[in-house]
């Protein structure tokens, strides 16, 4: 997101490289293609090399600028980047050194091939491998095996993989909070600060703010909890001030802000209340865009009530800063050695009277 903060302090050269390197970034890193793209995908690679050699030649020297020329070609018979990339591979290295007790976690040693194949041989019982010519091991220890830690120490299931199937990982399901959490960030839009909204005040809340799809009189009778994050459809876990894709009976999916949610003690049910987005179009219908091609967006006076069900996951969503945006010194405590003292450090302050957003393309979901 630094270019959409550094652009007016970069030449027109560095951000032509900064910006053809986000579109090569986004097609590293994709999830899915379509072979048919692959001339648009060797033109974005090819784009980005050329920026460099015109505008910052020192990167044209680095060997993974020339892997890009070929990246395309392994897409097309590979698949994604994702499926052959050796990060994954590389994360295996931690469980080695986990096991390398006696040496100096700088070198391979006897103890690392020992540890696995003894932890190879208890897996081998625990999934009811025969063991002495024809005996198994007891539903007991099979059951223990099955449990969650077991699996993750053994076999490295990602702890949020294996506990999906809890309720507070389904979707819709709200993050209670304690007394001490701070519930919202410190964004403050326009004249109403609506970064430490709590429900009460959305039911007091005067014009010219609107909230759809709230039953204000049955509300005022309920009682609720306040959360402090929900879970969204993708399974992400979405806190209050963050920006999400969400279903709106009004009007199909839309973009909004999370304000706060709330779960009402008396039905069960999880309610979201998301500050929407309105998108800006030029007269004859087409999106307005910035100067990096990324739809602009308008926040909009207007909070919906949302079931929590209906919010499907987070989005990417950036300030459209203008000249008002800019750094400025600020005093921050540091301590050092015991001892408090100030230092100044320059400090990057939005102007949230300034409305416009746009929705950051370039960023991987």
């Amino acid at each position: 997101m630094a270019i959409f903060i550094l652009h007016p302090y970069l030449s027109s050269g560095q951000k032509r490289v900064l910006l053809s390197l986000s579109k090569v970034f986004h097609m590293a890193y994709c999830s899915h293609f379509e072979p048919s793209q692959d001339e648009q995908l060797r033109h974005i690679c090819k784009e980005y090399v050329d920026n460099c050699m015109a505008h910052m030649p020192e990167l044209v020297h680095k060997q993974k600028t020339h892997y890009l020329l070929h990246l395309v070609d392994c897409m097309l018979d590979y698949g994604p980047s994702s499926a052959f990339s050796a990060e994954r591979c590389e994360s295996f290295n931690s469980l080695v050194r986990l096991q390398n007790i006696y040496g100096n976690k700088l070198a391979p040693s006897r103890d690392i091939a020992n540890h696995f194949a003894i932890m190879d041989h208890v897996r081998y019982i625990c999934e009811g491998g025969l063991f002495n010519t024809n005996e198994q091991c007891g539903s007991g220890l099979r059951e223990l095996y099955n449990t969650n830690a077991v699996q993750h120490f053994f076999n490295s299931v990602p702890m949020k993989l294996l506990n999906k199937t809890k309720t507070i990982y389904q979707p819709g399901c709200g993050r209670k909070a304690s007394k001490n959490v701070v519930l919202f960030g410190t964004v403050k839009i326009d004249t109403q600060d609506l970064s430490s909204v709590t429900f009460s005040q959305l039911l007091t809340m005067d014009p010219p703010f609107q909230i759809v799809g709230l039953d204000f009189d049955d509300a005022r009778q309920q009682s609720v909890v306040q959360c402090r994050a929900v879970v969204s459809h993708n399974n992400e876990l979405i806190h209050a001030g963050d920006y999400v894709k969400f279903y709106a009976p009004v009007n199909e999916f839309m973009y909004g802000q999370l304000l706060t949610t709330v779960q009402l003690t008396s039905s069960g049910a999880t309610l979201c209340f998301v500050r929407g987005f309105e998108a800006m179009a030029l007269a004859d219908g087409t999106s307005l865009l910035n100067e990096f091609d990324c739809p602009l967006f308008s926040l909009s006076r207007t909070i919906l009530s949302v079931d929590s069900s209906n919010i499907l996951g987070a989005v990417s969503f950036v300030h459209e800063c203008d000249a008002t945006c800019m750094f400025v010194e600020r005093s921050v405590q540091h301590i050092q050695e015991r001892e408090e003292t100030e230092l100044s450090r320059l400090v990057f302050e939005h102007n949230w009277n300034n409305m416009l957003f746009c929705n950051n393309l370039f960023c991987v979901q």
